[in-house]
């Protein structure tokens, strides 16, 4: 059994931005016409599970030598700054498949809460002992930070390509019309921002998209 050590993730962090915009550019190559079609073939969970399988191969370029188990928290936290919130769960549970112990550390419960309270749905790693509850998770979103994160031109060239091609997917098309709606809010075009999240949201409601709407209705308009 591979015990995972927190100062593993604490080295990967501190690379987090670069490898998450591996990541971006990564899933959005391997979402290609002909990969679309076959995750259209599959189960809901099967698309997850491919999409989690597709980031976990970039993050273990980005980092060779973190253990499995490791890889797959790093992961799920890369997929959910993201916001792909089912892909992330899905790596996390591959993240306790490799290693049951890594479930009950400080870093894989805070990417679960996190995961959590952006969704509302229960934490996949609730059940372990010391994992605050449910309540606890959901109301992390209270003091969420729900701006989206610094971009520059070759992020956001990636995140529109992305967010367009996560549309193609009907599982995954909530997460692209809110990816559209942070590359829009990133440009400060907030009327298109605003469109596109609620777009996602009525695909699929989530607290942290609902959040998103609250705060393009104070935001100071673009001009757009």
């Amino acid at each position: 059994m591979v015990v995972v050590r927190v100062k593993d993730l604490a080295a990967v962090q501190a690379r987090q931005d670069a490898v998450t915009r591996d990541l971006t550019v990564q899933i959005g190559s391997y979402l290609s016409p002909d990969n679309v079609a076959q995750l259209k073939g599959m189960t809901e969970e099967q698309q997850y599970a491919k999409i989690a399988e597709v980031a976990g191969d970039s993050i273990a370029k980005s980092a060779p030598d973190l253990p499995a188990a490791a890889r797959w928290v790093v992961t799920a936290d890369a997929l959910s700054s993201l916001g792909l919130l089912a892909p992330a769960n899905r790596a996390l549970l591959n993240a306790r498949q490799a290693s049951p112990r890594i479930a009950a550390t400080a870093s894989a419960q805070l990417v679960a809460s996190v995961i959590s309270a952006k969704s509302g749905k229960s934490s996949v790693l609730q059940n372990v002992p010391g994992t605050p509850s449910d309540d606890a998770h959901r109301q992390m979103i209270a003091s969420a930070h729900v701006v989206p994160g610094q971009l520059d031109a070759s992020d956001l060239h990636a995140w529109s390509d992305l967010s367009a091609k996560l549309q193609e997917v009907p599982s995954l098309k909530a997460y692209g019309y809110a990816m559209q709606g942070d590359v829009a809010w990133v440009k400060g075009d907030t009327k298109t921002a605003s469109k596109a999240y609620q777009t996602a949201s009525a695909i699929q409601s989530s607290p942290v998209t609902r959040k998103k709407i609250e705060a393009m209705k104070v935001a100071k308009p673009s001009g757009h």
